[in-house]
């Protein structure tokens, strides 16, 4: 897929902002925005948080970035409340 051209907005560093309405992904060559209501799943494994939002695409966001196990499921718990609360 890397191979086949214009993944720039894919590959790279990834700058995620919690809104009052969804996510915000900020990188170097695109912005989009996710409302919490097209959060599909939150699946967590030991060194990520994946947040799909349909079966193939995800924000991923790596556990390492948190200060503490707290801050993390801290964000967890709001990712998991404003999808919940608006599907």
């Amino acid at each position: 897929m890397l191979e086949q051209g214009k993944n720039q907005s894919v590959i790279g560093r990834h700058d995620l902002t919690l809104s009052n309405t969804g996510i915000v992904d900020l990188s170097e060559n695109s912005e989009a925005k996710t409302q919490y209501t097209e959060i599909h799943d939150i699946v967590e494994d030991k060194e990520h948080i994946y947040i799909y939002v349909n079966a193939n695409s995800a924000h991923i966001i790596p556990n390492r970035i948190f200060e503490n196990l707290d801050k993390k499921n801290e964000v967890l718990a709001l990712l998991k409340q404003k999808g919940k609360s608006n599907n």
